[in-house]
């Protein structure tokens, strides 16, 4: 016979992970999904026996829901961070004032040879405030369910300190992978 106890804070089993039907959508909440370009994690779940339970996102789109909308992530961004201006213009989920402030990185200095940071911290000094708040920290809770304001940017994304500290600012080392990536591929395709 086994005895177990189950401590919960929430007032609900399950913490984070909860499933809600908001309009005629199905909406996974909490930490729910992975970086399938993390190899450690992909080992893990094959480890565990669970790559036949992986859902793939099939529709290449994913959103953000905010002031009782849903909202499509702008295409051509990585985590978040766009690298392509007719998306990210176009989208209705950020102000046009915190469009600018995210473009303003492209000026900035790197923000810190000190060391880690906070992945919050990392971003609110790069995109903004609203950018963190609208898109960022709801794709960074999707993924780990912590305060990203307590999450090491090393630890989970060490690529982006290593982008800022190589091309200077963050949205510059992004278009620059962009960049690198599309080479690549060209000289694949044409070999």
């Amino acid at each position: 016979m086994w005895d177990i106890q189950l401590y919960e804070s929430a007032d609900r089993f399950g913490g984070k992970v909860q499933t809600k039907h908001i309009q005629r959508y199905t909406v996974e909440m909490g930490p729910d999904s992975y970086l399938a370009r993390k190899p450690a994690m992909t080992k893990l779940v094959t480890e565990l026996g669970l790559s036949k339970d992986v859902v793939i996102n099939k529709t290449d789109q994913a959103y953000i829901y905010s002031r009782r909308k849903l909202y499509p992530i702008p295409g051509g961004s990585i985590v978040g961070i766009p690298t392509k201006l007719i998306p990210f213009a176009e989208t209705r989920l950020l102000s046009t004032a915190a469009k600018f402030r995210v473009l303003s990185d492209y000026f900035k200095r790197p923000y810190s040879n000190q060391g880690d940071v906070s992945i919050g911290d990392f971003f609110k000094y790069h995109l903004g405030e609203e950018m963190v708040a609208q898109l960022i920290e709801p794709l960074m809770a999707g993924i780990y369910g912590g305060d990203i304001y307590k999450l090491s940017l090393d630890s989970a994304f060490p690529q982006f300190h290593q982008m800022e500290r190589r091309s200077g600012n963050l949205i510059r080392g992004v278009l620059d992978l962009k960049n690198v990536a599309y080479r690549n591929v060209r000289e694949y395709s044409v070999s």
